[in-house]
């Protein structure tokens, strides 16, 4: 926020005063505002939205609630603005419901008028005198109320609950209330303080903040939602961390009627609408049309409510709809409640279904029956309305409770079964890279990956190139058929992976391979596609590991034999030369007599020759200690050749490259 934006609300502040409230109220110069909440488990589907006050002032323009909230609780004004939102949201509900759209509607409620009995009347009376569809409203109470969640606060919930209204525990951050302060609190919803949301990425404390909601959520059977959520990557992390729903900036501001239902809601926008909550399903199966109407009329507002007055009506509805509970009573015609769940109990479905019995009966032997036939609880006629549904509520949470824990289950078990995959597939990955070790050609090269490949029951041909020759193999047959050799050039230059059909060319530059039976599933395929990657990608390495190995061996026999050669030309160009110099000195000896020179002549010309002589041998000396160099050289050379091609022989033996041991 700019300092200039800072200064204009502080004076804005300042200026609005309490006739400027009530002119507002008597104007009607309050606005709505909604601002979307999405759902993070589906993309592009809007599951509500956050009605927000705003008041558009003829000198300042829209004002935000930071300008004019405090006032307005301040002169004690809170209640009518509540009442003004929750009209004006049914209103607009009711418009958006003639297109085919619903919508949740959420509303900051404090907690105080809960317990004034001529607000709750009145929300009573909108639910019962007129045409609003209060289902789809969600009235938010915040956690920071002081206000305590007594047992007249949890009543009058309880009964406004009866009634169709939705409630929502707003503002969740560390002080979270505990499971049995919020015991019997009819919570639907439960939203993360944005103070907690716009710190996950940066403090531990936020992260544990909102795990711990999301647990407390869990228990009291409520979906999640965060608020404030602005970057993508505090969505996916929300979204991994078991967070339902989310509303920021991210997805949308908040907006004027018409502009957010362009924004959202109209066909020309990309966004799915999931309108109210999903009630749970519920049969009942009861042959007293006195308790089948008192049934159908307590609870189809909360519930969705199925009648079944038989025993066949029943199988055939509880087969096709799937409920969450059953309603059975003990004894109907000349059938038991004992023997229909009898029956039941051999479907797939019976054993995620509470079953709840009701009697005219308070006998032991009753109450045991129904406790063997899988009831979790024992109703007796004449039943008390709150009882019946709050005993309903209570099994739907544990339902859900066991669901979730069902569903978490089965991702662990998942996760571990794709572990123990990862793992034995990555080991085997390995023990067939420390096979490759005592591989020296193509040839077993190509029988090592053959090896691998047959025990991932795949088939595939294999091609090696280096610069002198190219070498094709097939797992299957001696030699790969003409059109696969025409593949692998066809195909070389494709990239490092390409797919056709069932088939995969894995490229590298001296070695490709050709899968020709790839898994028809994307799962499967793709995992095959990641470690064919890294098993060729070893190869490669292997193959030009010994095509260095052949340059250093051709390197070092032309080396040995140009070195044979050397010394052998300077040998005997030595022993020219001193053959050469020792006749010269002869014949010079002999000569002296017949030349008849002085013996100062004699004695220099014998000087000369021994320089020569001693300058010869300083020659051989610096030939024979160049050859005894390159020699030295030569076996250097040999020696580190014979390293290379024995480390191979120092590792332990390894018949297949699937042999491995895990644990």
């Amino acid at each position: 926020m700019t300092q200039e934006l800072i200064d204009r609300q502080s004076q804005v502040c300042l200026e609005i005063g309490i006739n400027e409230i009530h002119s507002a109220f008597e104007n009607k110069t309050f606005q709505i505002y909604y601002q979307p909440t999405v759902s993070l488990l589906k993309e592009n589907t809007l599951t509500g939205v956050e009605a927000c006050a705003r008041i558009n002032h003829e000198k300042y323009g829209v004002l935000s609630p930071g300008v004019f909230l405090p006032l307005i609780n301040e002169i004690g004004l809170k209640s009518r603005l509540t009442r003004y939102l929750i009209k004006q949201a049914l209103i607009d509900l009711n418009q958006w419901k003639e297109l085919d759209v619903n919508l949740r509607v959420s509303i900051n409620t404090p907690k105080p008028l809960f317990k004034d009995l001529k607000f709750v009347q009145w929300l009573k009376g909108i639910a019962e005198n007129t045409e609003f569809d209060v289902k789809l409203l969600v009235l938010e109470i915040s956690q920071n109320d002081k206000e305590p969640w007594d047992d007249e606060l949890k009543k009058q919930l309880f009964h406004l609950k009866l009634k169709g209204f939705n409630f929502a525990l707003d503002d969740a951050d560390e002080n979270l209330p505990d499971k049995e302060e919020l015991k019997d609190v009819p919570i639907d919803e439960v939203k993360i303080h944005r103070s907690i949301v716009t710190e996950i990425k940066y403090q531990k404390s936020a992260r544990q903040a909102v795990r711990n909601t999301i647990h407390l959520a869990k228990k009291i059977g409520a979906r999640v939602v965060a608020v404030g959520v602005e970057k993508q990557e505090d969505a996916n992390w929300l979204l991994e961390a078991g967070c339902h729903g989310a509303q920021g900036f991210l997805f949308g501001k908040p907006l004027a009627k018409d502009e957010f239902y362009s924004s959202f809601v109209s066909k020309e926008q990309h966004w799915d609408v999931q309108g109210a909550w999903d009630k749970p399903k519920i049969l009942i199966v009861e042959d007293s049309d006195q308790y089948q109407q008192v049934f159908v009329e307590m609870l189809s507002e909360l519930f969705e409510t199925h009648l079944a007055t038989n025993k066949d009506d029943a199988i055939s509805l509880f087969e096709s709809l799937l409920p969450e509970v059953l309603i059975v009573e003990a004894e109907f015609g000349d059938f038991s409640g004992e023997k229909l769940c009898e029956q039941l109990s051999a479907t797939e479905h019976f054993k995620d279904c509470s079953v709840i019995f009701v009697s005219d009966t308070d006998s032991t032997e009753s109450r045991m029956a129904a406790y063997q036939s899988g009831a979790l609880d024992y109703l007796v006629k004449p039943i008390l309305v709150t009882e019946l549904i709050s005993k309903i509520c209570r099994v739907t949470v544990l339902q859900k409770k066991g669901t979730a824990i069902k569903n978490e289950i089965e991702t662990a078990n998942q996760f571990a079964k794709t572990s123990l995959v990862e793992a034995s597939l990555y080991g085997s990955i390995v023990n067939f890279y420390r096979s490759l070790m005592h591989c020296d050609d193509e040839e077993s090269l190509k029988q090592q990956l053959f090896n691998f490949m047959a025990h991932k029951q795949l088939r595939c041909s294999v091609q090696f190139r280096n610069e002198f020759a190219v070498s094709h193999f097939d797992q299957t047959n001696i030699a790969c058929s003409p059109i696969e050799v025409n593949i692998f050039e066809v195909l070389r230059n494709k990239g490092r992976l390409y797919e056709f059909g069932r088939r995969l060319i894995v490229n590298f530059e001296h070695v490709s391979c050709l899968i020709k039976n790839m898994p028809e599933k994307e799962e499967e395929s793709g995992m095959v596609r990641d470690y064919l990657s890294i098993v060729i990608e070893g190869l490669e390495a292997r193959y030009r590991d010994l095509l260095r190995q052949r340059a250093l061996h051709s390197v070092l026999d032309k080396l040995e034999a140009l070195t044979g050669r050397l010394t052998q030309v300077v040998k005997n160009e030595l022993n020219d030369k001193k053959e050469l110099m020792d006749n010269l000195d002869i014949e010079l000896q002999m000569s002296f007599h017949v030349l008849d020179l002085t013996e100062e002549q004699e004695d220099k010309i014998t000087s000369i020759i021994g320089s020569m002589i001693e300058s010869k041998d300083d020659s051989e000396i610096n030939s024979l200690s160049i050859i005894n160099n390159i020699e030295k050289i030569t076996e250097e050379l040999s020696r580190s050749v014979k390293n290379a091609d024995s480390t191979s022989e120092d590792k332990p033996k390894i018949s297949n490259a699937h042999e491995v041991e895990l644990f």
